[in-house]
């Protein structure tokens, strides 16, 4: 897996997050409901979170 890596997206490049990070994301949606994975998935893709980041 390219974990870690640094890609080119559509607005610059991105830093991919560790395997660990990964692993932790994909535990956490395995032990929830599939609606309620589906909806996080939903909204965090919808959201534009680059305001929150520091400058």
């Amino acid at each position: 897996m390219l974990a870690g890596s640094l890609l080119v997206g559509l607005d610059g490049p991105v830093v991919l997050p560790f395997q660990s990070v990964l692993d932790w994301n994909v535990n956490i949606a395995l032990q929830s409901m599939p609606r309620a994975t589906t909806e996080r998935v939903k909204a965090f893709s919808a959201t534009d979170f680059r305001q929150d980041l520091p400058h």
